[in-house]
């Protein structure tokens, strides 16, 4: 796969690295979901690097490393924080994936909404790649609203910073979406991920894929 134009490449927390007409693993979560120390200890970490003059692929390297971690923290079923478990916010979240799908024109080809936190892989074929942290922040803004109102509550809901992992080639986009639709059974929830009501998958793409997981 050729290495396509790039569009951006910033950092707060995380580093995000947008190209021209990429496919992206895009990770978001609630808020209050990792322990400060566990937060702390990788932007110190980026920040060692960042100082030592490291290339955006190291960088993106050290991210990937810290996702592996972070995972197993979420996918924990004891997890204080389960607001997504709320079968009535669970459906907000895949409506916005269809929002997504049909008014921004982002391909889903796969998306799962866990307990605490929500994973998808997609690209957009509008020429919106340079949205991808807009489109989805309007996604989290509208539910943020919607599910404080269904929980009685008011403040923030989700975590500001998105994870987000440009696919460098189709065995990675392909092996992402197989990520997604497999971390309900990794975390123990069900047995097959069919049994999991809260999946998307784009079957054009992927006709047999959840024959596979």
């Amino acid at each position: 796969m050729d290495r396509p134009e790039t569009l951006s490449f910033r950092r707060r927390n995380l580093p995000h690295w947008v190209v021209a007409d990429g496919t992206y693993f895009v990770t978001f979560r609630l808020k209050g979901t990792l322990p400060l120390g566990v937060v702390r200890e990788y932007e110190e970490r980026l920040n060692a690097l960042l100082e030592a003059g490291a290339d955006r692929e190291t960088l993106a390297s050290e991210q990937r490393r810290h996702f592996c971690r972070i995972e197993a923290i979420l996918d924990d079923p004891h997890h204080k924080v389960q607001d997504l478990r709320d079968d009535r916010i669970a459906e907000l979240v895949m409506g916005g994936f269809e929002w997504l799908s049909k008014d921004r024109q982002w391909r889903i080809y796969a998306a799962v909404v866990m307990p605490n936190h929500v994973h998808c892989c997609l690209r957009n074929f509008g020429g919106r790649s340079e949205k991808l942290a807009s489109d989805i922040g309007s996604v989290k803004k509208y539910v943020a609203r919607r599910a404080n109102q269904i929980l009685g509550r008011e403040g923030q809901f989700w975590q500001n910073e998105n994870f987000d992992h440009w696919c460098r080639s189709e065995d990675k986009v392909e092996g992402c979406v197989r990520y997604v639709l497999t971390n309900p059974v990794k975390a123990g929830f069900v047995d097959d991920v069919r049994e999991w009501s809260w999946i998307r998958i784009d079957q054009e793409t992927y006709p047999d894929i959840l024959d596979e997981s």
